[in-house]
């Protein structure tokens, strides 16, 4: 190949994708499995997190979150011990401890820059919910994470399968039509199907043992995963966001006193309005800032819910679709996702702390005096 032009080995290398793309994207999903009488089915895409123990509590978002915090728990022991009972001379990080570092001290300048010397107040907060999204974002993309699970009669309006056997064990596979799409997609469960099938579980919707060949047959089951993407429960979002949002009032009234609340009742403008009429639209303006501080518990909420379920959609549908190896490029893509998605709700709750305490009322304009004609502003110290 030394002696080929640029343009040769070009429509070398342009040839060599395209067999391969069609060996994986077309060959294997729609030819070579069927052939074999396998097939990839539909995962069943809920918002709702899945009980995974009939009638229980535990849900799979739930063992999700157990598996983050115990993640995240190990690499703070990790880090103390790393650190403990060494000189600082010493204490030269290398490898996780290195690595974990360079992210902590990014963030840390980054939210020194907008908060100064209250930047302890915020960071502790934000770097959690950082690490926390981070490793929850992550985790989720490991092979088999939301695919292995428990068999469960399909709810209705769901797409469902029939039982299987595999070897002399009875109703153990989800029997796919071979490749073809229609039979991938399965049966659409009515709420009839659903009733019958719980009650051939003996009224669960987990599938039991002796099933008979008539209840194998019957197309109402899928899998029920034992761990699910954390932030696709829209349960963890709000509570994230809740949290912040209260934390960032504590900040504001800490930071500026009762003059805190003049950002929502703008007093000092209205008290104000005889020498300016302007001071009306400030007063509105506050009254705006309210709806604007509320809204952020969508905001946050809602933008991470969004990107993390439609990021776990297009993977279902493109592997789905092709089953090959096209689904891995979009694996990278979620990685990069869910690493920037921790990143801007950590951002996020440092930009609003840092509003918050800033003085946002007219008299922190008016404060500032001339001298040698120009603007001094009113120092920390010097604010309510």
């Amino acid at each position: 190949m030394s002696g080929m032009s640029k343009t040769s080995r070009g429509c070398l290398y342009f040839l060599i994708l395209v067999v391969a793309g069609a060996i994986f994207c077309v060959g294997l999903p729609f030819f070579i499995l069927p052939h074999l009488g396998v097939g990839i089915p539909l995962t069943t895409i809920i918002m709702k997190p899945e009980p995974i123990v009939a009638g229980g509590w535990l849900t799979n978002t739930m063992t999700s979150m157990f598996v983050v915090d115990a993640i995240v728990i190990l690499m703070g022991v990790t880090v103390i011990r790393f650190f403990q009972g060494k000189k600082p001379e010493e204490t030269v990080p290398h490898g996780f401890v290195n690595g974990l570092e360079l992210i902590v001290d990014f963030l840390y300048s980054d939210a020194k820059r907008q908060l100064g010397e209250r930047v302890m107040w915020v960071f502790p907060l934000s770097m959690t919910i950082f690490l926390f999204l981070f490793v929850a974002n992550w985790v989720k993309l490991i092979p088999g994470y939301e695919s292995i699970g428990v068999m469960a009669c399909a709810d209705a309006g769901q797409p469902g399968y029939s039982l299987g056997a595999y070897g002399n064990t009875p109703g153990t596979i989800l029997n796919v039509n071979g490749a073809s799409l229609p039979g991938r997609a399965g049966t659409k469960v009515s709420e009839s199907d659903f009733a019958a099938c719980k009650q051939a579980n003996g009224g669960s919707t987990f599938i039991g043992s002796g099933l008979s060949t008539a209840q194998q047959n019957k197309p109402v089951y899928n899998i029920t995963p034992y761990f699910r993407a954390l932030a696709t429960d829209l349960n963890l979002p709000l509570a994230l966001a809740i949290i912040v949002v209260i934390a960032v009032q504590i900040w504001g009234i800490s930071a500026l006193g009762p003059a805190y609340f003049f950002k929502f009742i703008n007093i000092p403008a209205l008290g104000n309005i005889s020498k300016n009429p302007m001071g009306a639209m400030d007063f509105v303006v506050g009254l705006v800032e309210i709806i604007s501080e509320l809204s952020r518990l969508i905001s946050l909420s809602f933008r991470l819910f969004g990107n993390i379920f439609a990021g776990g959609v297009l993977l279902v549908v493109m592997t789905f679709l092709v089953g090959g190896i096209v689904p891995a490029v979009f694996y990278f893509l979620e990685l990069f996702a869910g690493l920037i998605q921790a990143y801007v709700f950590s951002v996020l709750t440092v930009i609003y702390a840092s509003q918050a305490v800033t003085a946002h009322h007219e008299e922190e304009h008016e404060a500032e005096h001339e001298t040698h004609g120009h603007a001094v502003p009113v120092t920390d110290a010097q604010l309510p």
